[in-house]
């Protein structure tokens, strides 16, 4: 034991340093609507308790909102002087750490884990150690480690890891000596709290009710008492396979359920599920072979599968795992271990690269599943030491484990600054147009805290970043995000720029089409806001605008909000009242309990100084707003 304790005590230590002296000051996309651009965590008082009820049900992402994960970075933000993204990545790095103890504690268990009089561990301490080790200095989770956001994945996979290790070590003392109903009934409330706790923290939490079952029947098989129970071992499996069950029972009774997602999305559930086929493939050359030049913040370059020789690659992906498949299931008996990493990797990858309608591809889904890639990748190293008995041992550790490390101190440094990390990203991934985005408002950045540390007033990183735009359109002629940045960004740093109007016109000649990204709807929202900003914008291109976005009938508050906004605009002083008027009142008609009309109605109240409009105003939100989320914003107005 003390073989394999001492140098993990060191790598965490190594893995703690590289991590922690790269961790940059910067946020990146999806940290704006959760920290940065979300006012219940960016401006938390300590010392409202209101305030931290609104940080915790600050997040609109996934069905829950992810409660629990709010709360850990609301932590880290009550304890923030400025808002720093340093104190966020350490907070991730000491998650990552835990989850690496834990992992370590949940495979020392399964390694005492026995399901017949004569044997012993089915998972070798070796395994064991390798398999945290290879997890804790995985440069793929760079991504996740060094991404305030993904603090959800990480204490989702932290709480999932608890719950093993829980289930796991109770097993044990159960396989051997039985367990009462009271501690049977306590061992479910228990494991209850972590999955409830997991969940809140990101919606994958809940896989962990399809792990224990899975754990059950790869490595204890109806031990109990120390008398193997056939009845118990066939209903571990049939718990392993009702989910499967239970999917396609929904896709039959309540096939929306499976399909409704898809209308905003430009790929349908058939092309998302074989492309999924590919891009686990990739998730697993990413993990045992993290070349540099493969691994990225974004993948959106990766090819949609339109069928099944299209590309061709995708019918070879769906042999290979059929393959896998068979040969986890032979493996059933001889190697617990691999039939175990085989599916724990796939159960971990069945939400978020399963049916659901989400994005392609993420580095950061790899978090919890790759657990079961390295057990699979610890056993094989293992294997081979004891076929190639003339290898010393600790000369294949090391050239295994020193160029992962060399790796991840490569990839740490290059996400260590925010400029380097988009040229990285654009280099490797030349055909990402989001990527080329990516690089554009890192060098657009770049530019303003030149200019806000008093250095000349150069346009090259502009004149760099509107390049980048235009490349980003090349490749994506048919999205309006390329046309609404550079039409913001001369806006902006170029007003002499007649180029202004080919942009207008490529954004309006796209607004119409049927399926609107976010990303195209935030683009849309903030060049209306620009044209209306102050009434000095093009009240024609944005008449047009929003008048093509109300036709469409797609998020119709916010162009109907944009329309009033246009109404305001459009009058002479004279008019202007009345048919501001009567715009607001169409919109309190139509949207009565709608939080931004309401706020809306609170400030057109503020502005004419009535009073009783203002009470009105605000007794409205509280009866709308039955959570209670706009507490702290109310108790900020009144304070100002």
């Amino acid at each position: 034991m003390k073989t394999i304790t001492g140098p993990l005590a060191i790598l965490f230590f190594a893995v703690f340093c590289l991590y922690w002296l790269a961790s940059g000051d910067y946020f990146l996309f999806d940290d704006g609507p959760a920290i940065t651009g979300n006012t219940a965590i960016a401006e938390l008082d300590p010392a409202s308790a209101a305030g931290w009820l609104d940080a915790v049900r600050s997040s609109n992402s996934g069905p829950t909102g992810r409660p629990v994960a709010m709360f850990s970075l609301a932590l880290n933000a009550a304890f923030t002087q400025a808002l720093s993204a340093i104190p966020f990545k350490l907070g991730n790095l000491l998650v990552h750490l835990a989850c690496g103890g834990l992992l370590f504690g949940f495979l020392l268990e399964l390694r005492r884990a026995s399901f017949d009089n004569r044997s012993g561990g089915h998972l070798p301490l070796a395994v064991a150690g390798l398999a945290c080790a290879l997890w804790l200095v995985a440069p793929l989770h760079v991504s996740t480690v060094l991404y305030p956001v993904q603090r959800m994945a990480q204490l989702a996979t932290l709480f999932v890891l608890l719950g093993l290790y829980l289930f796991a070590r109770w097993r044990n003392h159960w396989a051997e000596r039985g367990a009462s109903v009271a501690e049977l009934v306590a061992a479910s409330l228990w494991l209850a709290l972590v999955v409830f706790m997991a969940t809140l923290s990101k919606e994958n939490g809940l896989l962990l009710l399809w792990l224990l079952p899975l754990v059950e029947v790869a490595f204890f098989r109806g031990r109990w008492r120390a008398v193997q129970r056939p009845w118990l071992q066939r209903l571990g499996w049939l718990v392993l396979l009702s989910p499967l069950v239970l999917v396609a029972v929904i896709f039959m009774v309540i096939p929306d359920a499976v399909t409704g997602g898809y209308g905003s999305r430009d790929f349908t559930l058939y092309e998302r599920l074989l492309t999924q086929l590919r891009v686990l493939w990739h998730y697993v050359g990413w993990l045992l072979l993290p070349v540099p030049s493969h691994l990225g913040f974004l993948h959106d370059d990766i090819v949609v599968s339109s069928g099944w020789l299209a590309p061709w690659t995708t019918v070879v992906a769906a042999m290979g795992w059929l393959a896998v498949l068979g040969i986890a299931l032979a493996s059933y008996r001889a190697r617990p271990w691999l039939f175990f990493g085989i599916l724990f990797f796939l159960i971990g990858h069945s939400l978020e690269s399963g049916f659901l309608a989400l994005e392609m591809v993420f580095e950061h889904r790899n978090y919890l599943p790759s657990i079961g890639l390295y057990i699979v990748a610890g056993g094989l190293l293992l294997e081979l030491s004891r076929r190639l008995p003339a290898i010393n041992p600790r000369l294949l550790l090391v050239a295994c484990f020193l160029p992962l490390l060399l790796l991840l101190a490569l990839r740490t440094h290059t996400w260590s600054e925010e400029f380097r990390m988009a040229n990285v990203n654009a280099r490797h991934h030349p055909q990402s147009p989001r990527g080329l985005y990516f690089q554009s408002r890192a060098l657009e950045k770049r530019h303003q805290q030149g200019v806000a540390e008093g250095a000349t007033d150069n346009p090259d990183d502009l004149l760099r970043a509107r390049r980048a735009l235009q490349q980003m359109a090349s490749l994506e002629p048919g999205s309006i995000v390329p046309f609404a940045a550079l039409y913001l960004l001369d806006y902006q740093y170029f007003p002499a720029n007649p180029e202004q109007a080919q942009w207008l016109g490529a954004i309006l000649a796209r607004a119409g089409k049927p399926v609107l990204s976010a990303s195209e709807s935030n683009g849309l929202n903030a060049v209306i806001r620009r044209l209306l900003a102050d009434c000095e914008g093009d009240m024609r291109v944005a008449s047009s605008l929003i008048n093509s976005l109300q036709a469409s009938g797609r998020d119709s508050a916010t162009w109907d909000m944009a329309a009033y906004e246009l109404a305001r605009c459009n009058a002479g002083q004279d008019r202007r009242q009345r048919n501001e008027d009567s715009a607001f009142a169409a919109l309190e008609r139509k949207y009565p309990d709608n939080i931004q009309v309401l706020y809306r109605r609170l400030a057109r109240a503020v502005e004419a100084g009535d009073v009783a409009g203002m009470y009105a105003a605000v007794g409205r939100i509280l009866a709308v707003d039955e959570d209670r989320r706009q507490t702290s914003r109310l108790l900020t107005l009144v304070a100002d």
